[in-house]
């Protein structure tokens, strides 16, 4: 193998590897396309996947460690060609014909069309052109020197060219952003009754009207319920949930999309007025870029806590606050709805609405009320959560004794191992203080009856801090 040889193959698998990343971008653009216009499975765009999947097992072949030096080139030169028809493939299911129905689609202008048009064609198939190159050129110098920043160069184009496209499918967010060739099971309604189609069935589902066992405690224990931009009665069927039908767990709950804090206080005021110490209400909205639509989309405050949540739960255990610049921080968005001032957090403070704020170091969850408006330690979300997982875990310890002699024998045991269980509490810096009693009356006792009365007062937590600057002399 000749010192030219050693250089040119690398470049060319970079080459390729480019080439396929292109061609990846490309098919999940013309995939979404594909999925907004409700059309079948287009036999173009599936033959560009397979050949797609034959140019990766090519790819894969060509940089196996174990390849035999004599199957290189042949191996080498296969990827190429099988990336250039995988190209090609791709460009064809990218269709002028369909992009520009789509875009006709979102009744924009022409001028539009035609530019998001050109720009996604002409960065998502630059690559084809170094694939070529590599192929016909090996010993020109330009080629050693140049391909990986062209490679670079075609991609950042790709990303600008395909983020300034998905802004239109921005325009609307009343569209639904659907999957794949997949189905919602059993909902035939037509398209102008599907959302109120599936919001009752929401409702249903959060009743325990579609699968009772929901109801049951001990088969589905339940720590948390997240809202995901739901409409306004499917919020309140959550609300009831965690208040009225059982009564062990938490529900959050957010403010659907809201531009300003004032019309997060508005939907506050007039469409969630609950004031429960079960229920939590976060605001503000982001744009985040989906990596399986490939495009950006709209959510809601919950989709972070949906991450953070069980993040902290598992590191630090539930009664952390999983808000605050050391666990509650977020990234990974192009876009937040507003960021509050010091005047509008004060206000949506009040109103126990949890936001968000932004500063030149960092983006974190500000905010941990519970919605009661009584303050109270139960105004405080992360002790909810833990009395909650107190009831439940006192509940299970409770339950081994049942059927057991109800004397002062049996009493002084369960005494023991529920003085043993609260003990966690105060180790672990929840409480500042936890006792608990078992017990039984002489009517109890008639009754089959016995009891446990637990009482604990809190860890206070810093919200605000104070700073007095003093010079002396």
């Amino acid at each position: 193998m000749t010192k030219v040889e050693a250089i040119i193959r690398p470049q060319k698998m970079d080459a390729v590897k480019a080439a396929l990343s292109s061609v990846k971008a490309s098919l999940r653009y013309a995939n979404s396309i594909q999925m907004a216009s409700e059309a079948e499975a287009d036999p173009v765009l599936v033959a560009a996947a397979t050949k797609y999947n034959n140019a990766l097992t090519g790819y894969k072949a060509a940089i196996d460690p174990l390849l035999l030096a004599s199957e290189l080139d042949g191996k080498v030169n296969a990827a190429v060609t099988l990336a250039e028809a995988a190209l090609a493939a791709a460009k064809s299911a990218v269709s002028l014909a369909t992009i520009e129905e789509q875009l006709y689609m979102l009744k924009e202008s022409e001028s539009e069309k035609t530019a998001a048009l050109n720009a996604i064609l002409v960065a998502v198939f630059e690559a084809s052109g170094l694939v070529a190159a590599a192929t016909t050129t090996e010993l020109k110098k330009v080629i050693e020197e140049g391909i990986i920043q062209a490679i670079t160069n075609s991609q950042q184009k790709a990303v600008i060219a395909k983020t300034g496209t998905y802004t239109l499918f921005l325009k609307d967010y009343s569209q639904f952003i659907q999957f794949a060739y997949g189905s919602d099971g059993a909902i035939d309604e037509s398209k102008s009754g599907r959302a109120t189609a599936i919001d009752n069935l929401l409702i249903k589902g959060y009743k325990g009207l579609i699968d009772d066992n929901l109801l049951n405690k001990k088969e589905w224990p339940i720590d948390l319920v997240l809202d995901a931009n739901y409409s306004v009665n499917v919020k309140n069927a959550i609300v009831d949930l965690c208040t009225k039908i059982r009564d062990d767990f938490m529900g959050i709950v957010d403010t659907g999309f809201q531009a300003t804090p004032q019309q997060s206080i508005d939907f506050r005021r007039t469409k969630m007025t609950v004031s429960n110490f079960r229920i939590s209400i976060f605001t503000q909205d982001f744009l985040v870029y989906d990596e399986f639509l490939g495009q950006d989309i709209k959510v809601t405050s919950t989709y972070f806590l949906s991450k953070i949540i069980p993040a902290n739960d598992e590191q630090y255990g539930l009664h952390w606050n999983f808000v605050g610049p050391r666990r509650g921080t977020i990234d990974g968005f192009k876009k937040m709805s507003y960021n509050p001032t010091e005047a509008w957090k004060e206000e949506l403070y009040k109103k126990q609405i949890n936001y968000i704020e932004q500063d030149p170091k960092r983006v974190n969850f500000g905010s941990q009320l519970t919605s009661q408006t009584v303050t109270s330690a139960l105004s405080n979300l992360h002790a909810v959560r833990a009395i909650l997982r107190m009831q439940r875990e006192i509940e299970e310890l409770a339950d081994t004794f049942r059927f057991e002699w109800n004397d002062n024998a049996t009493l002084e045991s369960l005494n023991g191992a529920l003085q043993g269980y609260l003990r966690k509490w105060v180790d672990n810096r929840c409480c500042d203080s936890i006792s608990g009693e078992a017990y039984a009356s002489d009517y109890d006792r008639k009754q089959k009856i016995a009891r446990i009365r637990v009482q604990m007062v809190f860890n206070g937590i810093i919200e605000r801090i104070f700073i007095d600057l003093v010079v002396n002399g």
